[in-house]
Formats: C-alpha cells, sequence, structure tokens
C-alpha cells in the first residue's frame, strides 16, 4: 500500500460507525423511557440523558474529523495551507439561510459540549468565541435548553435524532470530498 493510499483509506470509519450504534442504542432506550413517563422529572431526566448521549456523538464526529484534518496534511505535504476550518468551510454543504456549514455545527457543537461548562457566559471574551458565534449562527442561543438536540434537529430533521446514521453519513462524505481534493 502506497503512502497515499494508506492517508486516503477510511480507517476510522467502521469504529465510528460502531460507536454511532452503540449511542443509537442507548438513544432508542431513553425515547421507550421518555414514552413510559408520567413524573415531569422522568421527562426531564430522559431529555439530559439524550443531550449527553448526543453530544457525546458529535464528540465523536469532531474525532472523526480531526483525524480526516491530519490525513488530509500528510496527503498535502509538508507546507500545506490547509487549516481545519478551511476544511470545514469548503468542503461542507451550508445551513439554509447561513454562512455557517453543517460541518462547522457539528464540529462547533462538540467543542460546546465539552466546554460549556467552563464558560462563564457566551458574551465574555475568551477562546470559545469562535464557538459561540458558529452556534448563534446557526440558530442555537445560550438560552437553548437542549443545545446537542437542536443541533441534531438542524443536522438531521428527518428522525427522531436517535439514529445516527445521517451523521456518520454527514462525516464520511465530507471526509470523501477532502480526502479526493487532497490526492
Amino acid at each position: 500500500m502506497t503512502h497515499c493510499s494508506y492517508y486516503a483509506t477510511d480507517w476510522r470509519f467502521s469504529s465510528t460507525k460502531r460507536i454511532f450504534q452503540a449511542l443509537s442504542d442507548g438513544l432508542k432506550d431513553v425515547r421507550c423511557d421518555f414514552s413510559k413517563a408520567q413524573e415531569e422529572f422522568e421527562i426531564d431526566d430522559a431529555l439530559e440523558h439524550t443531550e449527553s448521549l448526543l453530544g457525546i456523538a458529535f464528540v465523536t464526529a469532531q474525532t472523526y474529523i480531526a483525524g480526516t484534518v491530519s490525513d488530509a496534511y500528510k496527503l498535502k505535504g509538508a507546507g500545506s495551507e490547509l487549516t481545519k476550518e478551511r476544511l470545514l468551510k469548503d468542503y461542507g454543504d451550508r445551513l439554509a439561510g447561513s454562512a455557517v456549514t453543517r460541518m462547522e455545527l457539528c464540529d462547533a457543537i462538540a467543542n460546546y459540549f465539552k466546554h460549556h461548562d467552563e464558560w462563564n457566559s457566551w458574551s465574555a471574551k475568551g477562546r470559545h468565541q469562535k464557538t459561540v458565534s458558529i452556534l448563534r449562527a446557526a440558530g442555537i442561543e445560550e438560552n437553548d435548553e437542549f443545545p446537542c438536540r437542536k443541533a441534531a434537529d438542524i443536522l438531521w430533521s428527518n428522525n427522531d435524532g436517535s439514529d445516527l446514521k445521517p451523521l456518520l453519513s454527514l462525516i464520511s462524505s465530507w471526509r470523501e470530498a477532502v480526502i479526493a481534493a487532497c490526492k
């Protein structure tokens, strides 16, 4: 196998798919719990659990994104002007009515999930401002109770969110476009 074909091969796909399947199974279990819930606290617990599972899915997607960026750097060679930000923007489909791409939202919501507890607010200066600006441009605000759920609704609104195949398709299609452009 040549150096180029090694990095062009999607070695992360099968493990990401398995992780997403496990998370989808968990989301389906929560959906069953949600449908049986009768007390307000049971509904709140189910929604919080859903938010956590979706957040983990977005962080898994971000790991896949980072691996793709690394592969693209290796394919292009030293001196390449590739950046993660540029790849997310140039090879991602734009959200309707927004300058933000679906891939930028995917990456930003993962950052949000990982770091939002460290933020004092969305308006403070700091490293999180880029993430906040992308989330806001996509329609997600600080007062949204379940931002990961909202991001899932934006990114794959044609299902109830428990099937993560659309997320896998989103990131793997993006990877294909990035790698094809780097060969």
